[in-house]
């Protein structure tokens, strides 16, 4: 058996987390439950047969971060899980400086993402046996992400994609694949796992998909189609507003079958590498911009400290479109996320996305789209 300490300071957390299933014929037992960090490191100084951690953020007395710091004084290398709040990202970053090995969102959890998370954390203990030992989670993920890649790239197809699949990743159609890419300085091991994590929990929340960390500052992901724009609009939010960061993300067209992904993967894979710092720094600050009327290709080249002229002429060389083609296209689909979502009218929506005269907005939306912005429906 696995033995299990929960530290959170609500009650109602510790009572439903241990009523959650038989978590002895999971192969765990629950030997401790206490309400701060304080009681956690007494009750492990009288339990040193605890094994995992589940450990919350914010508690009186003794905070989970101070907690972790006094493991880290006393040597003890327990697997630490964290339970936190949406609001708490720099402190799960910190955990995971402090050695956590995962976090859940208090939130979105149930028994099934409890158990799964408990499993690899499991995973992590350092135990004398005989045996030899299966891989554990993380090794599993650094091999799938390699085979992936090769798969994608057209490397022995038949063989990588039997391997993938036997490791547990499962493709679907139709889908859309999309490349994630940051500048190579913006992003430390702890925030690359926080990527991960984030972007798998919110694929969940569209309905499925999958999360991939191809290296320190590019992932792969897989969306439903009719998802791909909200997921990349609400990640690159979460990012932005949680660490700071503004991924750059390119969309594949849609694949019906397994035989379109190499031929997706390798243009989107053009069009990654294939931009310089200069038009990355340009759409980011067009995705965070975009809904003043007034933003400018003027602006945006004083932003990125180049002329016009230059931007002008980099931006369709690089991205095959016009500055104004991409800020249009930006403004779009932020209108159609809004239309999706939201109960704004179509003059408040036409503010929010950085036009002032609804009848010009009306005209741009629908040669784009082929509906009127009052008959659209995704």
């Amino acid at each position: 058996m696995i033995n299990l300490l929960i530290v959170d300071d609500e009650v109602l957390v510790r009572t439903s987390v241990q009523s959650f299933m038989d978590w002895e014929s999971e192969g765990f037992t629950f030997i401790g439950a206490v309400s701060n960090g304080e009681e956690g490191l007494q009750f492990l100084n009288d339990h040193p047969e605890t094994d995992i951690i589940l450990l919350d953020i914010h508690m009186p007395l003794m905070d989970g971060i101070s907690m972790m710091r006094e493991l880290k004084k006393r040597n003890l290398t327990l697997p630490v899980l964290i339970l936190s709040a949406n609001n708490q990202f720099e402190y799960v970053r910190e955990a995971f400086q402090l050695g956590a090995v995962d976090y859940i969102l208090k939130s979105e959890m149930d028994d099934e993402i409890l158990l799964k998370q408990l499993k690899e954390a499991g995973s992590k203990i350092s135990k004398t046996s005989g045996e030899d030992q299966s891989i554990n989670a993380g090794e599993k993920k650094l091999i799938i992400n390699s085979l992936l890649e090769d798969l994608l790239e057209g490397k022995n197809p038949e063989m990588n994609r039997k391997l993938v699949e036997d490791l547990g990743f499962r493709f679907f159609f139709p889908s859309k694949m999309g490349i994630f890419s940051l500048e190579e300085t913006e992003a430390d091991e702890q925030a690359v796992k926080i990527i991960q994590l984030r972007g798998e929990e919110l694929l969940k929340q569209r309905g499925g998909g999958s999360f991939h960390i191809l290296s320190e500052n590019r992932a792969l992901f897989f969306v439903k189609p009719e998802e791909a724009f909200s997921f990349s609009s609400d990640f690159s939010e979460i990012l932005k507003d949680a660490m700071n960061l503004t991924p750059d993300i390119n969309l594949s067209c849609i694949c019906e079958d397994f035989g379109e992904l190499p031929g997706q993967f390798r243009y989107m894979k053009k069009l990654d590498s294939g931009q310089s710092r200069i038009i990355r720094k340009a759409k980011s600050y067009i995705r965070k911009h975009y809904s003043s009327p007034g933003l400018s290709l003027e602006e945006v080249s004083l932003y990125v400290e180049v002329s016009r002229t230059h931007l002008s002429a980099q931006f369709k060389k690089e991205s095959g479109q016009t500055f104004r083609d991409y800020l249009t296209h930006v403004r779009i689909e932020a209108a159609k996320k809004l239309l999706d979502e939201t109960n704004l009218k179509v003059y408040e929506i036409c503010e929010n996305v950085g036009y002032p005269n609804v009848e010009h907005f009306s005209r741009i939306f629908k040669k784009l789209t082929g509906t009127t912005p009052n008959r659209y429906h995704r």
